[in-house]
């Protein structure tokens, strides 16, 4: 009588027939540990994930572009470089401005790092008359719908005036609404309207639709 060959021995349905009690069991613990797993799973649409980026602007009027460099954007790389938790850093300049882009590894907060590039800016030693400012940017905070008003015999203030009074608290009290953002004028013009501080991260924008002028609530 010959000897079984080795994938004679290894063969897996011969031993799953062979000691079905053994296979059943097996397969019952293999349907437990999934249930067990599938319940310690968390799932979102859009899960909480921190990507902190801070942006870094600075101002020189009239000043050239090969001095904005070498004046102010190198000494700003040079004290942004060293903070800790930095994955990457992007800057530019044009003539009478230079910014920074400081991008720090994923979950550390936002609040943190703003605090360790704002502390980190005077070792900088701009020029006297540079102004600088600090944004942090949010991509949890991007938006995912916008609405836009049109109205044939109706100025943008006046759309403005109805998406400010009617759409915009209405969107604000939504569930998991973080943020609405209205466009299609001057901040300055939005805020008088509105009644609230003027926002000044917002860029003066303009919206049309099928060529008509609007206003835009940005979700």
């Amino acid at each position: 009588m010959t000897s079984p060959t080795l994938r004679e021995r290894l063969n897996i349905s011969r031993v799953a027939l062979r000691h079905p009690r053994a296979t059943y069991l097996a397969w019952v613990a293999v349907a437990l540990l999934g249930a067990f797993a599938w319940t310690r799973l968390r799932v979102a649409l859009f899960p909480d994930i921190t990507f902190p980026v801070i942006v870094v602007t600075a101002e020189r009027p009239e000043v050239p572009l090969e001095a904005m460099e070498r004046e102010v954007t190198l000494p700003l790389e040079r004290v942004m470089s060293p903070l800790a938790d930095l994955k990457q850093m992007r800057s530019g300049s044009s003539a009478g401005r230079s910014w920074l882009a400081a991008e720090f590894e994923v979950g550390v907060p936002l609040d943190e790092v703003e605090g360790r590039v704002r502390a980190a800016l005077p070792a900088a030693g701009l020029p006297a008359g540079t102004s600088t400012s600090v944004h942090r940017v949010d991509l949890n905070e991007a938006p995912v719908v916008t609405y836009v008003l049109v109205g044939r015999y109706r100025t943008p203030p006046q759309l403005m005036g109805t998406a400010l009074g009617t759409f915009l608290p209405a969107l604000r009290d939504l569930p998991d609404v973080e943020r609405v953002v209205p466009l299609g004028m001057d901040p300055a013009a939005i805020s008088r309207l509105s009644g609230e501080p003027a926002d000044s991260t917002l860029p003066f924008t303009l919206v049309r639709l099928d060529g008509q002028p609007g206003v835009a609530l940005e979700v």
